[in-house]
Formats: structure tokens, sequence, C-alpha cells
């Protein structure tokens, strides 16, 4: 750890800190937070809540008021982990926000680049799958600190694509506070 101290301490308080950690290793997380499995805690939690997550995406959406915002907008959730690793993964993790937002808000930064371009994979993927119905790649980002602190230490982001196809698009929300 003491080979990374100059560099914590040159980006701690910035917005490089927080773009640096989406793309450190995971023993640095550990090390920072004291929770091993920090990192692995925010893939189990994304994946336990698959249906959730894509449901909520898609009532952000908006789809038939707003068509195609998955061109331009993701939905964006952030959660701080409780730093009691042995809870069961559904309760790891409290939600804080849950929104929304726009690609074109976001500085520029690595972080950028991942949301502004879904993958072209995902894509093909879908159109292979869904055909002519294929509508689009919805895009969540989950960005989890990994430190139950005021003040975190530990961050990172998991994304999460998936294809829509033009039924699930045109479907209404039945409530307007979704």
């Amino acid at each position: 750890m003491a080979e990374f101290a100059p560099y914590l301490k040159r980006l701690h308080n910035t917005l490089e800190y927080l773009v640096a950690f989406l793309i450190w290793p995971s023993c640095i997380l550990t090390t920072l937070t004291g929770i091993p499995t920090a990192e692995q805690d925010v893939a189990a939690w994304t994946k336990y809540y698959d249906a959730p997550l894509k449901k909520c995406a898609i009532a952000a959406m908006n789809f038939p008021e707003d068509p195609h915002a998955e061109r331009t907008d993701f939905l964006r959730l952030q959660i701080w982990h409780s730093g009691d690793a042995s809870l069961p993964i559904s309760q790891c993790f409290n939600i804080l926000t849950v929104g929304r937002q726009t690609v074109a808000d976001i500085p520029s930064s690595p972080f950028a680049t991942i949301a502004r371009t879904p993958s072209a994979e995902v894509c093909r993927k879908g159109r292979t799958k869904l055909g002519d119905s294929f509508y689009g790649v919805v895009r969540i980002a989950v960005f989890a600190f990994l430190d139950p602190r005021d003040m975190p230490t530990g961050f990172t982001t998991q994304w999460k694509l998936f294809s829509i196809n033009q039924g699930v698009a045109r479907a209404s929300r039945t409530h307007v506070d979704w």
C-alpha cells in the first residue's frame, strides 16, 4: 500500500480521484475500504437485482413520450456499501439516488467514453436475437461507494447494457412516479 500513498494523496478530493477508481484493480479497493469482497459485492448486487433494474430503466426512459431516449440517456444509481460483508447480498447496499441522466452532462473522462458508446457487441446480439423488432440498447450505471464512512475512499462503477424490442418500447408506465 505504501507505493500507492503518493498517488492517493494527489488524487484525493478531485474528479480525477473518482475516475481513477473506475480502472484501478480491486486489490486497491479492498485495501482502502477494508471490505475484501467489495467489487464482487457490486457485481453480485447488480446480478441479484437484474430484473428490477431493467424494469426501472425502461420506466425511466419513458419511450412512448420520449422515443429513443436510450440513445442519449441512461439510468444512474448510486449505492453505498454498508461495510458489513456478512450481510446477504440483497442487504449489503443502501440506495442513495436513482434517476435518468443525459450522457451529454458527463464531463470528459474514461467514464464518459463508456457512457456515450453502447457496446457494438450488445447491439449486434440484440439485432440478431430480436430481428426486425429490435429497438435499442438501454444502459444502466451503478455507482458504488465502497466505504461506509462519510467520505468514501473506494468507488467503482458497474455497467449493465441490455437490448429491448419495439413492444417493450411501446409499453406505458402504469404510475407517473416510477
